[in-house]
Parts: C-alpha cells; sequence; structure tokens
C-alpha cells in the first residue's frame, strides 16, 4: 500500500509507530557517541530523541481526539519501511558517525516527504496543519544532521570518509 492511499487513522498509525522508533535510534545512537567519546554528537542525538517523542506524543493526542476507539497497536497498521517513506527503515549493525548522521538526514527527508503527503490527503484541517508541521519540523531536523556533520568536519573530529565502529548495534 502506498502512503498516499493510507487512511487517516492508518497514516496517523504509521506515524506513531516511526516517531517511537526515531526515538528509539536516537537514544541507541546517543549512548554510541557517548561511548566512543564524541559529546557533540551524543547530544546532537540526545536532542534529537527528544523531539521525536515530542513528535510520538503529538501524534497520539491527534489520534486519541480522532480515533477516540482505535484499536490499533503501534505499528500493526502499517510499517513505514519502504524506500519512498523511510524511518522504518533497519539501522546498520555497525555505524559510525559519519554513517549515522548521513542515515538519520536521509531518514528525516524521507519522514518530510511523509508528512507533507499526508498533509495534502488528510481531510481533517488540524491533523492536515500537524502533518504540515512535522513535515517542517522534520525538513529543519535533516538540515541539522547536515549541519553537525559539516561542524565535525571541520573539527576534524570525522573525515569524509570514518569507518571506525561506535559500536553501535553490539
Amino acid at each position: 500500500m502506498g502512503t498516499n492511499a493510507l487512511s487517516q487513522e492508518e497514516a496517523l498509525s504509521t506515524a506513531i509507530y516511526n516517531e517511537k522508533l526515531s526515538h528509539d535510534r536516537y537514544a541507541n545512537l546517543a549512548t554510541a557517541c557517548k561511548k566512543a567519546g564524541n559529546e557533540a554528537a551524543a547530544e546532537f542525538f540526545e536532542v534529537q530523541s527528544k523531539r521525536e517523542q515530542g513528535h510520538y506524543n503529538r501524534l497520539l493526542k491527534q489520534r486519541d481526539r480522532l480515533f477516540p476507539n482505535s484499536k490499533s497497536e503501534l505499528g500493526t497498521v502499517v510499517k513505514w519501511v519502504t524506500p519512498e517513506t523511510g524511518a522504518g527503515m533497519e539501522d546498520p549493525v555497525n555505524l559510525n558517525i559519519d554513517g549515522a548522521l548521513t542515515l538519520v538526514e536521509q531518514a528525516e527527508q524521507a519522514t518530510e516527504v511523509f508528512y507533507r503527503a499526508q498533509a495534502e490527503a488528510a481531510a481533517d484541517g488540524e491533523l492536515a496543519a500537524l502533518f504540515a508541521r512535522l513535515a517542517e519540523e522534520e525538513a529543519h531536523h535533516a538540515y541539522l544532521a547536515h549541519k553537525i556533520r559539516a561542524k565535525l568536519e571541520m573539527e576534524e573530529k570525522i573525515e569524509p570518509i570514518d569507518y571506525s565502529d561506535l559500536g553501535y548495534g553490539n
């Protein structure tokens, strides 16, 4: 099922599921960066984790408002795992800081695309506005990932090709 064919409830459940995945991913990356001694990247991932938790909470509030009797479990309606939708993609077992930031940038860009499509498709005005706002926030998150990666490169804390393992996933 393409993301443009989702019902509002399916779109919300899909978004909720994937915001939870993103929150967990960023929390794990923050821990890995701390262990590797990269405090700047750890702080970035901690803040991102909190932002994704905020998205999760806002989406749950909308689902409760629109579908108070929703029986769907998180992630059981539609799992957002296709390349065009992004966020449910699996993380590599071993990931360096360069790869982690690239993964984040790509996932945030794909999530922005998902939210823009859902904003256009939503029949409920409040839900459409939430999806549009989340699309803007995800675009900003992608920009921040790009910016922190460039900063770390300039500080020579990472190189354009940095294959040292952070231990993520081990």
